[in-house]
């Protein structure tokens, strides 16, 4: 009776030292990025995204959605803020012996950047930024057939935006449009690179960095999005 009260108490004093010890490392994480420890965003966001790449796909979710956001990575950090890059390629079907396109670049870049602001924004343990920002990167074709991979979407997002938005029941492109998002259309639907700028820095926390900024080409119209409350950059469809 003894040896067993000794072996539960042992069992007891080890498991105990192990929540007090796994405490005082999270509050020493939590104490670093409160003091906006770059490193320590850094190093915390990039554990997270090494555990996504490590983990089974969840249950239900898109192979291709789920492949866009393992291919996550820092560019930059801030104080309060970081841009992430990842890639998106359409996604393709057989159907009558054929290769069938059925969902394009942009739309599965939507995607993905709904999906990584969504979980840098609140799944990253003892990290709580107030902007995140997105570049998704596709394949183009040079003429000479090297494939060459160019942005075709940046989306910058507030943490006062995010907090207002109902994730499950909005479609990604809604998501994205609710945020500063840039993306050029071309007149075949097809989209265009678009320049996402220098990464984001404490002084451009708001994401306005592009402002006034002079598109590249074309004639630019603004069109509604589908979800009623507009695009929020200038830049969401080009025409010839």
């Amino acid at each position: 009776m003894g040896w067993g009260i000794l072996i539960i108490m042992a069992i007891s004093l080890f498991f105990g030292f192990a929540i007090v010890q796994e405490t005082f490392r999270q509050r020493h994480w939590r104490n670093l990025v409160d003091g906006g420890d770059r490193w320590a965003i850094k190093t915390l966001v990039e554990e997270e995204i090494g555990r996504w790449r490590a983990m089974r796909m969840p249950k239900g979710m898109n192979p291709l959605l789920w492949h866009g956001i393992q291919t996550a990575e820092v560019i930059s950090v801030g104080r309060d803020v970081i841009t992430m890059m990842a890639t998106a390629e359409a996604e393709y079907r057989v159907v009558g012996g054929k290769p069938q396109q059925v969902s394009s670049p942009l739309e599965e870049g939507m995607r993905v950047a709904a999906a990584l602001v969504e979980r840098i924004m609140y799944d990253v343990p003892n990290v709580s930024l107030s902007v995140v920002r997105v570049d998704v990167y596709t394949t183009f074709r040079a003429e000479d057939g090297t494939p060459d991979q160019k942005c075709i979407l940046s989306t910058v997002a507030e943490r006062a935006d995010a907090d207002r938005i109902p994730w499950e029941e909005l479609r990604p492109e809604e998501i994205v449009n609710r945020f500063a998002s840039r993306y050029l259309v071309g007149a075949n639907g097809a989209a265009l690179p678009v320049d996402p700028g220098p990464p984001l820095s404490d002084d451009e926390a708001n994401g306005d960095e592009d402002e006034g900024a002079e598109p590249t080409s074309g004639n630019i119209s603004v069109p509604p999005s589908r979800n009623g409350h507009g695009p929020l950059t200038p830049d969401h469809t080009i025409s010839d």
